[in-house]
């Protein structure tokens, strides 16, 4: 499935970087208030937020971009001051950005300071891909749909 296969090579790229050895990096719980990562160090959490579509062109055939949206997410623990984050938040742009998934490069589209839990700060990345994708339509009214990027 395209959705778990963006989200994994996220987080296969960013697991051995040396920079986050000792890191928990996983996909985003359910319930991310109760979230305790056991990591001394920190956490990447990883999600699907969802994806944006194209007009489409259609004849016989819809054609139409996707851009789907991921979020990951940093946490950090026993920070002296904020500036302590900086390497890794850089870290994470620099080894994302461009990444190619389906022939197509994941770009970044935000970064923000998302709160602090019981002294864990955390900061939140949206990467953005865009994929072309295709629904035919065939006379039954049957709709198959063929992503162009496989």
């Amino acid at each position: 499935m395209i959705l778990d296969k963006i989200e994994n090579e996220i987080i296969a790229k960013l697991k051995p970087l040396k920079l986050f050895k000792g890191f928990q990096i996983e996909p985003y719980p359910i319930e991310f208030k109760k979230f305790a990562f056991t990591s001394a160090k920190g956490c990447i959490l990883v999600k699907y937020n969802g994806s944006d579509y194209t007009k489409p062109q259609t004849l016989n055939v819809v054609t139409q971009d996707e851009t789907l949206e991921y979020a990951v997410f940093l946490g950090l623990r026993y920070l002296k001051n904020y500036r302590d984050a900086y390497p890794y938040i850089e870290e994470i742009k620099k080894n994302l950005t461009g990444m190619k998934i389906y022939g197509k490069k994941l770009y970044p589209h935000t970064r923000e300071f998302v709160e602090r839990i019981n002294g864990d700060v955390f900061w939140g990345y949206v990467f953005r891909i865009t994929l072309p994708t295709q629904e035919v339509i065939d006379n039954d009214d049957d709709k198959n749909i063929i992503p162009l990027w496989s």
